[in-house]
């Protein structure tokens, strides 16, 4: 059977009224299913401070959420508890939590945890193992029940989540997914969907996290990659059967129209939303990188503002507008020029806020195009 949860009745938390001055969400989920990437998603289109990286992302500390603030977005993987719940519900928290194939799981846990070089973890060491492919080890995994446990995470917070999110879903139409999503906590304009969806596609978050945080991001992966005496205990091992179907997944023929299908998933068009797309270079010659675009992405309504933001020619283009003295020098004015780009950097990078804690006082001239 399904670990089981002894807990307080679910209850869905009226989203809607929570002021976007204190809005917190927190993601809770089974590891591989999306939740980084939501993250991502949700903070860029709130402007939400992301958390982590503390104590907490291990254990749960009360203390430590306390000291987040009003305002922020993080994940985390914890098994449910009554604790936690009442600290969710307490403190006015969105919860959410995401879904993927359980198999596709398995096959994105199993390459992550041969990428980690630092984890004396057991788990770990006993999937490591098998090497570049799945053996006895990762069979054992199954067998034992090991992984059940990390699936359930996702299964046992759903009914008390606002919204559960299925990883599929975002590969296929993440704009489709947001606008759902975004309409129970506070509705937006489809451009900042966009931009949203286009500052956190997977090979712009590459950028940012361990090359082999993010791999191949697609869904039916195990349909190639997992020995068919492993998907076997999927279909045969009570917990794990009880728990696709709750889950509404399955390996293969069926008769339950709340399965989702096991097709082959066309990942969403960038392209057709990108203005960037396949641009490496403005069309002066200036080469265009991942903080020129992220500033671009940054700007309300810069889609159509700037449809076409690697053209120079006109006045006022964006890449007239990146070069233009920002209103930091208007406000006192000021003889040092700070450029619109130079400000965009100087806000995202704390450790230059440090070293120059007022940049209309310092000798330096920034500018970055």
């Amino acid at each position: 059977m399904i670990p089981a949860v002894v807990g307080s009745s679910p209850i869905v938390h009226p989203i809607l009224l929570i002021s976007m001055n204190k809005l917190k969400i927190l993601i809770i989920s089974t590891a591989k299913t999306g939740n980084v990437w939501l993250r991502a998603l949700l903070s860029h289109l709130y402007n939400l401070p992301i958390i982590e990286g503390d104590q907490a992302d291990f254990e749960f500390n009360a203390q430590l959420f306390d000291k987040y603030g009003d305002r922020w977005i993080t994940h985390k993987h914890y098994p449910f508890s009554e604790e936690i719940l009442n600290y969710i519900q307490k403190n006015n928290i969105i919860l959410l939590t995401t879904f993927r194939h359980p198999a596709d799981i398995l096959v994105s846990y199993f390459h992550f945890v041969q990428w980690i070089s630092h984890s004396t973890d057991d788990e770990i060491a006993l999937l490591r193992k098998d090497g570049d492919k799945m053996g006895e080890n990762t069979k054992y995994f199954i067998e034992s029940e090991m992984f059940i446990h990390h699936l359930v995470i996702s299964y046992h917070w759903k009914p008390y989540s606002s919204d559960c999110i299925f990883y599929e879903d975002l590969l296929q139409n993440p704009i489709q997914v947001l606008t759902d999503l975004t309409n129970k906590i506070q509705p937006v304009k489809l451009e900042q969907i966009q931009r949203a969806t286009i500052a956190s596609q997977m090979k712009y978050l590459k950028i940012d996290r361990e090359g082999n945080h993010f791999r191949k991001g697609g869904n039916l992966q195990w349909q190639t990659e997992i020995p068919e005496n492993i998907i076997e205990l999927f279909k045969t091992i009570e917990s794990y059967r009880i728990l696709c179907w709750e889950m509404n997944y399955w390996f293969g023929d069926h008769k339950n129209p709340k399965i989702r299908p096991n097709t082959k998933i066309n990942k969403f068009n960038y392209s057709s939303i990108n203005p960037f797309y396949q641009k490496t270079h403005f069309d002066n010659g200036v080469k265009i990188n991942i903080e020129i675009i992220r500033c671009y992405l940054s700007i309300p309504n810069a889609l159509t503002r700037w449809q076409f933001p690697t053209q120079t020619t006109l006045e006022n283009s964006f890449f007239h507008w990146l070069n233009q003295p920002s209103q930091t020098c208007n406000n006192p004015p000021s003889p040092i020029i700070i450029t619109n780009y130079a400000n965009y950097l100087y806000q995202i990078r704390e450790d230059v806020q440090q070293a120059f804690p007022n940049l209309l006082q310092s000798k330096y001239r920034l500018n970055f195009i």
